[in-house]
């Protein structure tokens, strides 16, 4: 069964958190279409699967540098 502990979907603030940004630059981001987002009517929400796959992106693009 799965885990109900987990959230599923973080706010921007939960979500800068988790990738250790600040809020501004998550905003940036999100702004600049650079990360994967929902809206719910003014709301910003950030699935937990997409912010993983965007740490793995980003750290294999930098282990390359």
């Amino acid at each position: 069964m799965k885990d109900q502990s987990i959230k599923r979907y973080y706010t921007l603030q939960e979500a800068a958190v988790y990738l250790a940004l600040t809020e501004s630059a998550l905003r940036t981001m999100v702004a600049r279409r650079q990360i994967d987002f929902q809206k719910l009517g003014s709301r910003i929400r950030f699935d937990i699967n997409d912010l993983e796959n965007m740490m793995i992106r980003y750290s294999s693009v930098n282990s390359i540098k």
